[in-house]
């Protein structure tokens, strides 16, 4: 497989993953978050009209209601940043960037609930999702549109303006407010059991499914 042995090999320590958070706020629970990421989906198509369509929604709401969304979204980031999780990003789209691994899990959330938790609890079924696939076509492609690349950096900044907006403070204060709320900044350590992403052997004993896939992929059987 095109990925394994290319990137080095990243030395992290962290507890094991605790899997899907099921963290709430007092004023917007993870219910209402996913109402909210998958209505923009429903209503818009492309990134910008999705963002544009929740910052308009976020508007209506309560300065502590945005802030629970901003910090939802920061907790849905960190359950997200695993070894097993960052191995299938790595090895099916040969980037080793944690930069952009970061943006492929907002694009991820982006898709709504039930394929972000799959994700999360099940990182090798990933490859299975037509979502999947498709953004690994568009990789490929020299004339892919940027909304259809594994990648949703704006996602992380939606809550911004109507947070300034309504409560006249600083993005800082968002952070902040958002960071005492879940107890957490953005992780930058990945979490779960630690392992070689480089190694071949490791990558089909631990991700099988992508594996087989990304072989047969690279070989021109789709």
């Amino acid at each position: 497989m095109a990925a394994c042995g290319f990137y080095g090999h990243f030395s992290c320590t962290w507890p094991e993953t605790r899997g899907v958070s099921m963290c709430d706020f007092q004023y917007l629970n993870r219910d209402n978050f996913w109402a909210l990421i998958e209505g923009a989906s429903n209503q818009e198509s492309s990134q910008a009209s999705r963002l544009y369509w929740l910052q308009e929604q976020l508007s209506r709401r309560t300065v502590d209601e945005i802030i629970d969304f901003h910090a939802l979204l920061i907790d849905m980031r960190n359950q997200a940043h695993t070894w097993d999780l960052y191995g299938v990003f790595c090895n099916v789209f040969d980037i080793g960037s944690l930069d952009s691994f970061e943006y492929f899990k907002l694009w991820l959330i982006g898709l709504g609930r039930s394929v972000y938790e799959g994700a999360v609890l099940n990182p090798d079924g990933l490859i299975e999702q037509r979502q999947m696939r498709l953004a690994l076509e568009a990789e490929d492609s020299s004339v892919a549109s940027r909304d259809e690349l594994p990648q949703f950096e704006r996602l992380a900044y939606v809550a911004f303006k109507p947070y300034v907006d309504i409560s006249g403070k600083s993005v800082e204060s968002l952070y902040a407010e958002a960071e005492a709320r879940n107890g957490s900044s953005i992780i930058s350590t990945l979490i779960g059991e630690e392992w070689d992403i480089d190694d071949c052997v490791q990558v089909q004993t631990r991700l099988p499914r992508s594996y087989s896939f990304m072989e047969r992929y690279r070989s021109g059987l789709r």
